[in-house]
């Protein structure tokens, strides 16, 4: 049987105190799934994982459906390929960027697909946030952590443009998540 990599990012698993699920808890929830290899990476909810081939949103809404069922959460699930992923990877957003010790870069997951004809404000393209490179799917950005605003004001800014439904990793998470996919 042929078996596709997939990475489920959780939106709002573990962060601040909320959503609290202990990661041996979330892999043995995906291994009751009949999924395969299941790896939780971090304890940040995500979770990379084997089965077949399968309709993205079927695969979503049953993690979701179980997430809600198990342990009482109403997570949003936004699901990648290992392809996705090297895809991501590959382009490197980053690459082409001065980054100090100062430069938090990141990767925003959306669930549904941007608007191609879709305008960003104003305040978002300002100091301190720099949106690097972004997708249908993804939007890549670089925040200057040296001043007052930092990830949580990001955050906000995104929600209000794009809604709730996105989920932020830093850079260096999807580079562990797309090295443990490839092995």
């Amino acid at each position: 049987m042929n078996l596709q990599a997939y990475v489920a990012f959780l939106r709002g698993v573990n962060v601040g105190g909320h959503g609290v699920v202990p990661m041996r808890d979330l892999k043995k929830a995906f291994e009751d799934l009949q999924f395969k290899n299941v790896t939780p990476v971090l304890a940040s909810g995500n979770v990379v994982f084997e089965t077949k081939p399968t309709a993205p949103a079927d695969l979503k809404a049953s993690i979701e459906a179980m997430l809600g069922k198990r342990f009482g959460l109403s997570s949003t699930v936004f699901l990648r390929t290992s392809v996705e992923i090297k895809i991501l990877l590959n382009a490197n957003p980053f690459a082409t960027r001065t980054l100090t010790s100062q430069t938090k870069v990141q990767v925003t997951f959306l669930d549904k697909k941007l608007n191609p004809a879709a305008r960003f404000p104003l305040p978002l393209l300002s100091a301190p946030f720099e949106l690097v490179q972004v997708s249908s799917r993804e939007i890549c950005s670089a925040l200057d952590l040296s001043g007052t605003a930092g990830t949580p004001e990001l955050m906000k800014v995104l929600e209000k443009q794009f809604g709730k439904d996105l989920t932020t990793r830093t850079w260096a998470t999807v580079e562990k998540i797309g090295k443990l996919m490839q092995s």
